[in-house]
């Protein structure tokens, strides 16, 4: 039993304590999947991570380890942001008249091309954006991610291909940004 399932079971046993370890563990994973698929400002990445941390600690109680730990709290991680875009969405419909002052800031320094990517990933669906992000920026196989989302392989092949199809003509002549996802 590895320190993650040891740390699983003293929960599961009334040690809150040791969710620490697994807030650690996972701490940057689900820090790079809200920032991406929820698409928050870097000052409300905190909150959303925090936010899902909660629901993987009112959950496991309930995680039989039929899966990895880390597949479990990537599908939580991806169903918070995945409600996130609906809300965030319809607030963006109510307030059309607005600038969006919601828009993800970066300090760190960034390419031309990751700047474009990012703007066109925010086009496409959170569907087709979750896939992009697993398989590309979190450098999981098409088997993780299909686990992940509780789809087949070749669903998600068919949902890489679609996103990439979007990102193409949506980047149009920045044709340079769609060759390194290739």
């Amino acid at each position: 039993m590895n320190e993650i399932e040891k740390a699983v079971e003293r929960i599961k046993n009334g040690n809150t304590e040791a969710f620490g370890v697994i807030y650690d563990e996972f701490n940057r994973m689900v820090a790079s999947v809200v920032r991406k698929v929820g698409r928050c400002s870097r000052s409300e990445i905190d909150f959303h991570v925090n936010e899902v941390f909660f629901r993987v600690y009112k959950g496991i109680f309930g995680f039989e380890g039929k899966s990895k730990l880390s597949t479990y709290i990537y599908r939580i991680a991806l169903n918070y942001c995945f409600q996130l875009s609906k809300n965030v969405r319809r607030e963006r419909e109510q307030f059309t008249d607005l600038e969006d002052h919601d828009a993800p800031v970066s300090f760190e320094p960034r390419s031309v091309e990751s700047v474009v990517l990012e703007k066109a990933l925010d086009e496409i669906s959170p569907t087709l954006r979750s896939v992009v992000v697993l398989y590309y920026y979190e450098n999981l196989s098409v088997k993780e991610v299909a686990e992940i989302e509780a789809i087949s392989e070749n669903a998600v092949k068919n949902r890489l291909f679609h996103a990439r199809e979007k990102l193409k003509k949506l980047l149009g002549e920045e044709k340079n940004v769609y060759d390194n996802l290739q």
